[in-house]
């Protein structure tokens, strides 16, 4: 079998593995879609004070339509609020509520013990190499999402 399908199958695997439980729940079993998750993680885990919904597209590589749309339906659900600072109108500062903060904190445990869980019964040895892998991964995806995205920007 050649690299190609090797690798084409264990990603694919790997995708199905993480949806099994549907998009309406996390891997790690908390029941709210994992894009919803992942901005409340990004919000309550930043050291950055002026966290703005173009930080955390930039953070969850979606597009600006996207994004609003998230932080809109995050905002009706309780879990954060918007705030425009006095400094500059035209920004949307995000800022968890207490109970945005509460499943935040409640997603970090789950998050820690599921990894925790997987990572016992991948040998300690490999664990470098395997974040190494993932880094690798991340970052020539990002490269290709950002060149489609610039061919997209000149066909429109």
């Amino acid at each position: 079998m050649s690299d190609y399908l090797k690798f084409r199958s264990a990603l694919q695997n790997f995708a199905r593995q993480f949806d099994r439980a549907g998009s309406m729940k996390t891997p790690c079993g908390v029941n709210i879609s994992p894009t919803k998750a992942h901005a409340i993680m990004e919000i309550g885990t930043t050291d950055n004070e002026n966290f703005t919904q173009k930080d955390l597209a930039l953070s969850l590589g979606l597009n600006k339509s996207n994004i609003t749309r998230l932080v809109q339906v995050l905002e009706v659900d309780g879990f954060l609020k918007r705030v425009v600072p006095e400094s500059d109108k035209r920004l949307f500062l995000l800022k968890l509520t207490a109970k945005g903060k509460i499943l935040c904190k409640r997603l970090e445990s789950s998050s820690q013990k599921y990894i925790e869980e997987l990572l016992a019964h991948i040998p300690k040895n490999k664990h470098k190499k395997l974040i190494e892998t993932l880094e690798d991964l991340n970052k020539a995806n990002l490269l290709i999402i950002k060149k489609k995205a610039k061919n997209e920007e000149t066909i429109n």
